[in-house]
């Protein structure tokens, strides 16, 4: 269903709306439109498998036809639910200068109120991207609708923090939020629920091990060349690295791009991932991602290989640390000084930057002792008043559990 022209569809499912009368076996139901122009879109909105005769239904069509055609349609079949407005079920439309008709792009139109999702089309056939959305489960974790594709990067949904199993050197414990939020997910939901997961290093706080375990294997895994060895490791069947500079498309819209991030050991060590998610549809957005804040690349002086600058892809939004986070005096991650500095380094400045909050744990052990963190969201805001070239920057504050959309260009 995915492949049918589509331009605008919302549908929504209460019992309080209508009550068709459907008979209780499966059923097929199509939408006919004819636009003044003669095109006709047709499609399936799916096999509807009432669990009684008054189950509830409204479904919303936006739809219109190009500027220099625009006119009101001239033919509606509704088939299959007759009447289209009447007991039987409700059918709403908007008309628009835009584009042409509208369909479907899910099976099961009347079983869930977010069962459609808003594609544009061009003339020629390729449809324009919709908008993504980004879903925080704290510390490192988060899934990103992106391309007509489910990610889920850095997953950490289990149990607490621990590096390389020592817990008198450092136990985390996450926030009270990141734990509500991760509840919410299930490690053997994912393979149901994702198309993939992207890890960003190969250190417990992105490549969780306790959760991991968890997650079936058949997941197909993008990992740094470091996060790759954990996967395969565990048993993980379908395992892309990447390395800095190299790509992947994961389905015929979105190209995944490992940039370099931070080096976490010797000098002469390749540095880990960050990475760009790029929609290359028309319309598509990006987004930047790396974890300790290094998206230039490493830091000056912590890599005999690289060099920092600004990746040679476009980005729209950013996500990265805002507090700067220490060990002895030592910066693991940087915080809003460097998050600002990144932003002007970019062009175009990215509109959007999104703050990771992966120093709000709970932390003991020897480690602990020594860190330190410093910077906030409202420091980044502050630096943004000051600096003409961020004046167009848009500060999306996302808590632990929260989702948000990023609007189009």
């Amino acid at each position: 269903f995915r492949q049918l022209p589509v331009l605008k569809f919302r549908c929504h499912s209460s019992n309080h709306i209508m009550k068709p009368c459907l008979p209780r076996q499966r059923r097929r139901t199509g939408l006919v439109m004819t636009t003044a122009k003669g095109i006709t879109c047709a499609a399936l909105l799916g096999c509807i498998r009432p669990r009684a005769t008054n189950e509830g239904f409204k479904i919303e069509l936006d739809f219109s036809m190009d500027d220099a055609h625009a006119a009101l349609l001239d033919a509606f079949a509704f088939t299959g639910m007759q009447p289209a407005r009447g007991k039987h079920g409700s059918v709403i439309m908007k008309s628009r200068p835009r584009s042409l008709v509208a369909a479907c792009n899910q099976a099961s139109a009347v079983s869930s109120s977010n069962a459609g999702v808003a594609v544009t089309e061009r003339a020629d056939g390729v449809p324009n991207a919709e908008t993504p959305s980004l879903t925080y489960f704290g510390i490192n974790s988060f899934a990103l609708n992106i391309g007509a594709k489910r990610l889920l990067i850095d997953p950490l949904l289990v149990g607490d923090l621990v590096f390389f199993g020592q817990e008198w050197a450092f136990k985390g414990k996450r926030s009270a939020a990141a734990e509500a939020a991760a509840a919410k997910l299930q490690p053997e939901e994912v393979a149901q629920k994702y198309d993939a997961i992207v890890l960003t290093q190969g250190l417990d706080d992105h490549s969780h091990r306790p959760t991991l375990t968890r997650i079936r294997r058949q997941v197909p895994i993008i990992a740094s060349p470091t996060a790759a060895l954990v996967v395969k490791d565990l048993g993980f069947e379908s395992v892309t690295v990447l390395r800095p500079g190299e790509s992947s498309k994961l389905g015929p819209h979105l190209r995944i791009t490992a940039v370099p991030g931070s080096v976490v050991g010797p000098p002469w060590q390749d540095p880990e991932n960050g990475y760009v998610f790029a929609d290359e549809r028309p319309g598509g957005l990006s987004l930047g991602a790396e974890p300790h804040g290094n998206f230039l690349g490493p830091a000056l002086g912590t890599s005999f290989k690289r060099l920092p600058k600004p990746p040679p892809v476009r980005v729209d939004a950013l996500l990265l640390p805002l507090a700067a986070q220490r060990l002895n005096g030592y910066q693991l991650v940087n915080g809003a000084q460097e998050a600002a500095a990144t932003l002007e380094a970019l062009d175009p400045v990215p509109r959007f930057i999104i703050p990771l909050r992966n120093g709000e744990i709970k932390a003991e052990g020897i480690l602990a002792v020594g860190m330190s963190d410093k910077g906030s969201a409202a420091d980044l805001l502050g630096i943004i008043k000051q600096r003409p070239k961020l004046q167009n920057v848009k500060l999306l504050d996302l808590q632990p559990g929260d989702t948000i959309k990023l609007e189009g260009r």
